[in-house]
């Protein structure tokens, strides 16, 4: 028998966070993360450090994984489409600082829903299913807005049913590869992740949510790429949200995918522009 299978979900949500009675007035720290393949992650290289019990992911029910359910963050956290290599991405690295920032006991709850090869049409509120075709693997059976929104709804909802506090704190978005390969204009990629962003805070209830932006591979797309890269700081103003850089990034062999090194130097990054962010002044 599947003992996690087998076990009622609030139980089984109660042993990955802690079933002491201490832990019932320690509070889960929701972090969503969204974006495109590089939120997701392909280099399977693992991390330089262990998976640690106060970081913690909620699964997305692809690729043989369970569905909404509460686990200790391990690699991938994300299966987003079929046929790829999943991998490490800046979530847990995040994670590992923030998490040092916290009473003792606090955990982070992950929840991804980044989908690779998204460009930032695809990330309107109202965009329609495209289901799957045989000749392209990015097309989308959900829409990702919303797929997003429900799970980050969801992970809440399942935290507060253990008795646990729970506490809504950031976003943390890589998106613009497939802008930059779409030769996408720039001011109109700029007004359109402005406006995602502040839908996902609106649905979210939270419109003064904490925001981190990390930059997809510098090189990426020769003066394309520079052009959307060079939105990333208005952006930022716009939201009060912060920018990570992945200056020294490198790459797999594909060009785009940023390695797990880079990755655990983003997600530090990352961590250091939200701590700036939350900061008592």
């Amino acid at each position: 028998m599947n003992l996690k299978k087998a076990l009622p979900l609030a139980l089984a949500l109660s042993l990955a966070i802690g079933a002491n009675a201490a832990a019932q007035a320690e509070t889960v720290h929701v972090f969503v993360l969204a974006g495109q393949s590089n939120m997701v992650g392909r280099d399977a290289t693992p991390f330089s450090f262990d998976e640690n019990p106060s970081v913690l992911n909620y699964t997305d029910g692809r690729a043989g994984s369970p569905l909404n359910q509460i686990e200790i963050a391990k690699d991938p956290l994300r299966h987003d489409k079929d046929g790829v290599t999943y991998g490490t991405n800046a979530g847990r690295p995040f994670a590992e600082e923030i998490i040092k920032t916290l009473p003792e006991g606090d955990k982070i709850l992950l929840v991804n829903r980044a989908w690779g090869g998204t460009d930032i049409s695809e990330w309107r509120r109202g965009h329609g299913p495209k289901g799957y075709s045989p000749d392209s693997g990015y097309n989308l059976p959900v829409n990702p807005y919303m797929t997003t929104v429900e799970a980050a709804r969801s992970a809440l909802e399942a935290v507060k049913e253990t008795g646990r506090d729970v506490s809504l704190d950031g976003i943390l978005w890589i998106q613009g590869e497939s802008d930059v390969d779409h030769l996408t204009c720039p001011i109109m990629y700029e007004a359109a992740v402005v406006d995602v962003l502040t839908n996902l805070r609106s649905d979210l209830n939270a419109p003064e949510l904490p925001i981190v932006i990390g930059e997809f591979y510098q090189d990426y797309g020769g003066e394309a790429g520079r052009l959307i890269l060079n939105t990333l700081p208005k952006i930022a103003k716009r939201l009060n949200a912060g920018l990570a850089s992945s200056e020294g990034a490198e790459v797999l062999k594909d060009g785009v995918h940023m390695t797990t090194a880079s990755h655990e130097a983003l997600g530090r990054r990352m961590a250091e522009e939200y701590l700036k962010l939350t900061a008592v002044k």
